[in-house]
């Protein structure tokens, strides 16, 4: 085959099967609105958001643990939008205020964000609540994982144990410890971990100066509503081979151009 026809057929084709790498965009920045929009009802809310070519969906629900043995109960409660974002009933509460925050009294809140992709939670927004006149910071629990469960179905049964969670999380649960009593975004990832769920969560264990820290309320209670989760969208790994492959063909194919027209020029000298 001529240099130039080679040329031709490896970028063709390198261009082809690199082609659905396109509408991806690693580096976009996603940022979920929680304080307004959003769809479904308090069994799960969805939020939709498009940056330039870039759609991702988010599909949250909220749960409760009374503890973090592996028998411990989960169960799932509801979720709503309310002045100062998402917050959770758990089945031990009514809806009134302040029992809708994501809090760890008596019962461990938490959201579970199921994507409809994969992505890298970058931060969110809390607004720390007082809860039954007791003064409250933000601790969190973060998790990730990745799941082959639609986005639209739970992940768990509505009643189920800690154990199974840990399960679907990979146990992949850390803190998040803040001492502010205030509105605060801060980051939540800095390994830059990537997966279709995330959970956020009131601490399910608490720092162990709990008890002496005094910028700490001695209860080390929880309680806060989340406004605003950004996340950033991540290509599949096949997405990112399709493309190795394809810079790989077109690399190939000029490295053997080249190694032709060296081998030919003494024949166009003669």
């Amino acid at each position: 085959m001529r240099p130039i026809r080679f040329l031709a057929v490896a970028t063709a084709f390198a261009l082809t099967i690199a082609a659905p790498i396109a509408p991806v965009a690693a580096s976009t920045t996603i940022n979920f609105p929680m304080t307004s929009g959003g769809s479904g009802s308090s069994a799960g809310r969805v939020f939709t958001v498009t940056v330039g070519s870039t759609t991702v969906k988010v599909r949250v629900t909220g749960w409760s643990t009374n503890g973090t043995g592996s028998s411990s109960t989960v169960s799932k409660g509801g979720v709503n939008v309310y002045s100062n974002g998402l917050g959770v009933t758990n089945t031990g509460e009514d809806s009134s205020s302040p029992n809708h925050t994501v809090d760890n009294s008596g019962y461990k809140d938490f959201l579970i964000f199921q994507f409809d992709q994969p992505v890298e939670m970058e931060s969110a927004k809390f607004t720390a609540y007082n809860m039954g006149g007791v003064a409250t910071d933000a601790d969190a629990t973060i998790a990730f994982g990745s799941s082959a469960t639609s986005y639209m179905t739970d992940l768990l049964a509505s009643t189920s144990t800690y154990g199974t969670l840990s399960t679907v999380f990979g146990n992949s649960f850390a803190a998040s410890n803040v001492t502010s009593t205030s509105t605060l975004s801060r980051a939540l990832n800095p390994s830059n971990n990537s997966g279709n769920i995330w959970l956020i969560g009131a601490a399910f264990v608490n720092p162990a100066d709990c008890g002496s820290n005094k910028s700490k309320p001695k209860t080390c209670a929880d309680g806060f509503k989340l406004s605003q989760v950004t996340v950033s969208a991540v290509p599949e790994p096949s997405t990112w081979m399709m493309m190795l492959l394809g810079f790989g063909f077109v690399g190939y194919s000029l490295r053997r151009r080249k190694s032709l027209g060296t081998a030919n020029s003494p024949l166009r000298l003669a």
